[in-house]
């Protein structure tokens, strides 16, 4: 998807955002939805043992890890699961990171393209 803002091709600028950590903090939420999702099914996990069984993992793969081979529904169902329960924790903390809008107000006087290429989870926070 291409969002065309007033584009210039003798004076070309492009702006590429990546959500978590630069548009919004969405990690210490994930951090309780993993918990729980986690402890929901007997596992508990101190912070270290996220870091070294879960995090900078698809959910594919750290599910896989825990559960052992599944059929790829029941993968699809418990990683729609694990992300049901961080929307529901998220959505009402949902908020820009500090400084976000006014760098986008300084940008909206400059002619840039911004490109997105979004997972469809994504899509609906901007959406939403």
């Amino acid at each position: 998807m291409l969002l065309y803002i007033e584009f210039d091709f003798m004076n070309l600028f492009g702006v590429v955002f990546d959500m978590d950590g630069v548009i919004v903090d969405t990690n210490p939420y994930h951090k309780i939805s993993l918990k729980q999702f986690c402890e929901k099914y007997g596992y508990h996990f101190s912070d270290e043992e996220l870091i070294k069984r879960i995090y900078g993992r698809t959910n594919n793969e750290w599910i896989t890890n825990l559960f052992g081979k599944l059929s790829k529904e029941r993968l699809l169902e418990l990683g729609e699961e694990k992300e049901a329960m961080f929307r529901a924790i998220y959505k009402d903390a949902i908020a820009p990171v500090a400084g976000l809008e006014l760098f986008l107000e300084k940008l909206s006087n400059q002619k840039f393209l911004v490109p997105s290429v979004l997972r469809p989870r994504a899509a609906m926070w901007i959406l939403f």
